[in-house]
């Protein structure tokens, strides 16, 4: 399980004086849970949570719009995992990722 949230940055602070065109989101959840399928040891199931507060003021349907995209974070894990299969320098247990068989 990866967990991350949003942590206060010096260098940029929330106070809208620092920036007063910009607003900053925050973060207040977001992660990633991995459970090995259970038939399939090469295999597992990721599930990403996140829960964000834009702040400001940002109409409803400009979120609705965004939303849907987050689902691609998992996509661009699952990505980024076929890349280091391709790489990786142990090939003792096998990886099977969307299908493909070594």
């Amino acid at each position: 399980a990866v967990v991350c949230w949003s942590k206060p940055w010096e260098k940029y602070p929330a106070d809208s004086s620092y920036f007063p065109a910009y607003v900053r989101g925050e973060i207040i959840i977001s992660g990633y849970l991995a459970t090995p399928l259970q038939d399939d040891r090469r295999s597992s199931k990721v599930e990403y949570l996140v829960q964000v507060d834009p702040k400001g003021w940002l109409p409803k349907w400009v979120v609705e719009i965004v939303a849907p995209d987050q689902a691609m974070n998992a996509a661009r894990l699952r990505g980024h995992f076929i890349a280091l299969s391709k790489h990786r320098p142990s090939k003792s247990l096998p990886m099977r990722i969307g299908g493909e068989e070594e």
